[in-house]
């Protein structure tokens, strides 16, 4: 889950309730969906009793509803979850930091899967961006995930002038891995393959 280190720190007694959805990510790991969504539910009236609708561990919460939503082919009622998600790391942590990244990311799955490829690359690539800017260079798992989920998303689509043109250079820009690190390295030939066809 994302942390949220510029927010307060919860009282003690929530502590227990910031790992209830922690099953959900088992049950949705699992494939039992409809059990997921529950927890989570669940898990979402706690913090917002508790911490207030604007916490980052509502945003985290609703950030993982979302991409539970798009696996059980409800891509519609993600959209709203993921909108506040991403409205809520931003007031809560700023538009820059690395916890909004990924909710970045996610909105911007799930634009593409509504056929909103221009907003989707756009996001991806501000994802991307804040990374690169966090981690100071290009060699760090984050900036390479995030560098392979833009390959992804720019997949079989025309590189040519404008957003989506504008956005190849980023899927290639992660050169060199350091042994250190452990990244999906055939995603991304199979992903640099693709595009040199």
């Amino acid at each position: 889950m994302t942390t949220c280190v510029q927010a307060p720190k919860p009282p003690r007694i929530l502590y227990a309730a910031a790992y209830y959805p922690t099953p959900g990510v088992k049950d949705f790991t699992l494939g039992r969906l409809d059990e997921a969504l529950s927890l989570y539910t669940d898990g979402l009236a706690i913090f917002e009793k508790v911490l207030g609708p604007e916490h980052c561990f509502v945003a985290s919460t609703l950030n993982n509803m979302g991409v539970l939503m798009q696996e059980m082919g409800r891509p519609l009622e993600a959209l709203p979850l993921c909108e506040r998600a991403l409205d809520i790391f931003e007031k809560s942590v700023g538009p820059g930091h690395p916890d909004t990244a990924p909710a970045l990311s996610n909105l911007g799955k799930l634009m593409k899967r509504l056929g909103k490829m221009e907003t989707a690359v756009q996001l991806h690539a501000r994802a991307l961006a804040i990374f690169r800017k966090a981690h100071r260079n290009r060699d760090h798992p984050d900036v390479a995930e995030m560098a392979v989920a833009l390959a992804s998303l720019l997949d079989g689509e025309p590189r040519e002038p404008g957003p989506l043109g504008e956005a190849w250079p980023d899927c290639i820009a992660v050169s060199v891995f350091s042994s250190s690190h452990v990244l999906p390295i055939s995603n991304i030939s199979a992903n640099l393959c693709t595009f040199s066809r």
